[in-house]
């Protein structure tokens, strides 16, 4: 009898197991769907905060947006980012494409480029804009941790590791909506660095974007507060803005 018992227990937590599988694959694959749509995006963020002890507390690559105080911004998918506008009384000109990093100030005469090949962890994703798309499964490992009931919101957590380095984020998306709500970033000890929340998202064009960004310490502190103006999304941005 207790052999049945025990054949019955086992049966029941593979099956368990089983439909547990089967159901975050499905949950996967709807926030892979989700985000399916997403081509390219732009904006004018404001910096409506920050606090300048705090940034130094943040990733550097983090910290750097908050440079600008209002920026024109680009992005197209996959890895493309352009920021321009002035730091101090300066127009810069930011761009990533890629592991290419170029830095531009007309008038000072300066245009650098840089090479970060073996720093495929400084490329830029649609996640450092606050937005899901399908480059997570290009860019990451995915594995689902589960469900959180935050604030009545139902929303599901994923890790995502780097492919080919040790860099590991950790994002809570809204179980309805499939809007990325909240995100961590750990450096290569698996020590917490930045923690952004998002906020007043609005779904455009079938994509679901924030209009306002938090960015806070390890420790909790908040460090900086961006808002996106005038978004626009899949517009058909150019290649050539990226070079």
């Amino acid at each position: 009898m207790r052999n049945n018992s025990m054949k019955s227990f086992a049966i029941i937590i593979i099956l368990a197991s089983a439909l547990w599988i089967n159901a975050y694959a499905d949950v996967l694959n709807d926030i892979k769907e989700s985000g399916r749509a997403f081509k390219d995006f732009s904006a004018t963020a404001v910096v409506m905060y920050a606090d300048k002890n705090e940034l130094k507390k943040l990733s550097k690559g983090a910290a750097q947006t908050y440079d600008f105080k209002e920026a024109k911004v680009l992005y197209k998918y996959p890895d493309k980012l352009k920021m321009t506008g002035k730091v101090g009384l300066v127009g810069v000109e930011f761009i990533k494409n890629g592991d290419l990093q170029i830095i531009r100030v007309p008038a000072l005469k300066i245009s650098r480029k840089d090479d970060f090949d073996d720093e495929p962890q400084r490329r830029q994703t649609p996640l450092d804009i606050g937005v899901i798309s399908d480059a997570m499964w290009r860019d990451y490992d995915i594995s689902f941790e589960g469900e959180k009931t935050i604030d009545g919101v139902k929303q599901y957590v994923l890790h995502l590791k780097r492919k080919t380095v040790n860099r590991t984020q950790r994002i809570w998306i809204d179980a309805e909506t499939m809007r990325l709500a909240k995100r961590e970033k750990y450096d290569a000890q698996g020590r917490l660095k930045d923690r952004f929340i998002y906020k007043d998202s609005k779904k455009i064009d079938g994509i679901w974007v924030p209009q306002r960004i938090e960015a806070y310490t390890p420790n909790g502190k908040l460090a900086g507060i961006t808002e996106y103006r005038n978004i626009r999304i899949n517009t058909g941005i150019s290649d050539s803005e990226f070079r």
